[in-house]
């Protein structure tokens, strides 16, 4: 059976376009470009799906934001950027959590296709599009990647230069004489997190230090996994003098680990954490961080989405936005510190109740 997307691309359009000429409305689309989708439509034989057409008619005034974990404060900047932006083109964001679910982002994905929205935002929890995504395509939804890419799928896309921050935040720990840095990192299937897994070997490599893989742990970007990662690592006889997170999730287990192991920072450990904890500058002591600009990549996504649902055809954008390196206090030099001997002989809770509690 043929469909619209073997319909976009013999004619070289969209599956949007697709959807706005067959269904009727061609507003905004070249008539070069609508008769190229008729022709390519009768050549295959292509007969449209009458619950997409009419979806696509009476598309609302909604957005959806499909997010990974409602409760990473990250994407709360995120979230109120694009509130903002869209609420002055007369638009109105619905929030959609996944919690890292497949299953979830694909539910609501359908949910926002079968609701009609104008357009969706997606900071993907999977690492390839799935049958979510198909949803937005078949009814001409336009899609917004944000945070992160969805492998297989060819987007709009706002995304930091996570590589050359995580790569700042290694380096920083370097230059203060530490040889063994921990990294709190999570799956690499996703590209941002890939990229800051890359920064950190890239700068370890450039100051001709070994690249030690037990010192490189995998979690799933949660509270708990942050906790355990860092307990495994603080713990060891030999365990590293410094530590770097790749999320802020990760960072507050982090920091609760280090407390129940009556651990100082940084005279027993030196942290640096991938986006800024709330009230960071608060701690005791203030925490170093890697900055994300999340209210102009919330901004920036949106703006890609408004200007995808107005021209379906405009070339595709990606949008690469810098982080900056905020140091604070939670970073010393090797020789500020105390002695691996007096480290290990400090007295620490059973490991067990630590984790458990």
């Amino acid at each position: 059976m043929t469909t619209m997307k073997a319909v976009a691309l013999r004619a070289g359009v969209s599956t949007a376009t697709v959807s706005r000429v067959l269904s009727g409305d061609g507003s905004g689309v070249r008539q070069e470009l609508r008769d190229r989708v008729r022709e390519a439509a009768r050549e295959l034989g292509y007969q449209p799906n009458q619950l997409a057409r009419n979806l696509r008619a009476r598309t609302s005034r909604i957005v959806g934001l499909v997010i990974s974990d409602i409760a990473n404060p990250y994407f709360t900047g995120i979230a109120r950027a694009c509130q903002d932006a869209l609420q002055q083109h007369g638009y109105s964001l619905v929030l959609c959590n996944t919690d890292d679910d497949p299953d979830r982002e694909a539910i609501s994905l359908r949910e926002l296709a079968e609701e009609r929205a104008a357009g969706v935002i997606l900071a993907s929890g999977s690492a390839a599009g799935d049958e979510g995504t198909s949803h937005l395509a078949a009814a001409g939804i336009p899609l917004v990647a944000v945070d992160r890419h969805v492998r297989g799928l060819h987007l709009d896309c706002v995304t930091v230069d996570d590589e050359t921050a995580a790569w700042r935040a290694t380096h920083h720990l370097v230059e203060a004489g530490h040889t063994r840095i921990g990294l709190l990192g999570g799956t690499s299937a996703l590209s941002n997190i890939r990229a800051r897994h890359e920064g950190y070997v890239r700068a370890l490599r450039e100051a001709r230090l070994p690249v030690d893989a037990s010192l490189m742990l995998e979690g799933n970007l949660r509270e708990p996994a942050g906790f355990a990662m860092a307990m495994e690592l603080l713990d060891r006889p030999e365990p590293p003098t410094a530590l770097f997170s790749v999320n802020i999730m990760t960072t507050v287990g982090m920091l609760r680990a280090i407390r129940d192991l009556r651990l100082g920072i940084p005279a027993d450990v030196s942290i640096v954490g991938f986006d800024d904890v709330p009230m960071g500058e608060l701690l005791d002591p203030p925490l170093t961080v890697v900055r994300q600009p999340t209210y102009q990549i919330g901004a920036r996504a949106a703006q890609l989405l408004l200007r995808r649902i107005r021209e379906p055809d405009a070339p595709i954008q990606e949008s690469m936005l810098s982080a900056s390196l905020v140091v604070r206090r939670s970073t010393g030099r090797v020789g500020g510190m105390r002695t691996m001997r007096t480290r290990s002989s400090r007295a620490r809770p059973d490991r067990r109740a630590a984790v458990d509690g």
